[in-house]
């Protein structure tokens, strides 16, 4: 099944964002910030926050970006249309299900509306884990998927970026080996033949995001969610300087290439 990105985080332009259970000093504002590992921090086994988009916008994807929850948590999206508590649910309610995230997915938990994109207003998203007495969350992305057409090419690339490094003496040949703090995941990857209305997202994903915006990329809507929260990708989708660019090689539609770094 093709893939899909997230690129217009709705989080960043909602009239309010609250975290019921944060704390002063790791408060819901640190959910804006563009590094993950600023996080916000409840106090208690539940990180709630309810998101108020300002006005009915579609939605068909939320996730939480480096948390510190472990592999029982659970986790619950609710959409409301006019539920300024967003616990009717009326539009999206995903229901209480496995988190299925870890140390090998960052955290990460996405949640995705198979049916597609329902409008609403207010969202209630709730990650709970019983083993813990804190709840770290360091984003949330929120908003509609942009759903490629056509899935990726053949020389698709996943793995991860080796920032570990390794002093040696140039003399005795010691060695003295600096394990990184986080060695990001990456994924590289090319779509062929587009139709023309992808390639008209792709040019409105490239004025949004430029060479700092972040996105999701979801490499598969079919995968289970722990595969999901492993492949999937939170990170810059173009390099500040470089081509950014939809190309035209044979007359029945478009390619691009991306390149994605996990963002620590």
């Amino acid at each position: 099944m093709a893939g899909a990105f997230l690129y217009d985080n709705l989080l960043l332009s909602a009239t309010s964002v609250v975290g019921p259970a944060a704390i002063a000093t790791a408060p819901v504002g640190h959910l804006l910030d563009p590094q993950p590992r600023v996080r916000m921090r409840s106090v208690g086994t539940s990180g709630a926050v309810l998101i108020d988009l300002g006005a009915s916008r579609p939605v068909d994807c939320l996730a939480f970006i480096s948390t510190t929850v472990t592999a029982g948590a659970t986790v619950r999206v609710r959409l409301s249309t006019v539920d300024p508590t967003g616990v009717a649910g009326n539009a999206w309610d995903s229901g209480v299900v496995a988190a299925s995230t870890g140390d090998e997915a960052n955290g990460n938990v996405v949640v995705v509306r198979a049916a597609g994109p329902v409008s609403g207003r207010y969202v209630l998203a709730e990650l709970t884990d019983g083993a813990l007495t804190v709840v770290d969350i360091g984003c949330v992305a929120v908003g509609a998927l942009w759903r490629l057409t056509r899935a990726q090419s053949y020389g698709y690339q996943e793995g991860r970026v080796i920032a570990d490094t390794v002093d040696v003496n140039p003399f005795t040949q010691a060695r003295f080996p600096a394990p990184a703090l986080f060695n990001p995941r990456f994924t590289a990857f090319q779509v062929q033949v587009m139709p023309r209305a992808d390639a008209d997202t792709g040019r409105e994903m490239r004025r949004r995001l430029g060479g700092v915006g972040n996105a999701l990329w979801i490499p598969d809507l079919a995968l289970t969610r722990a595969e999901m929260n492993i492949r999937s990708i939170w990170g810059e989708v173009y390099a500040p300087g470089a081509d950014a660019v939809h190309v035209r090689p044979v007359f029945p539609g478009w390619s691009a290439a991306w390149r994605l770094i996990e963002r620590g």
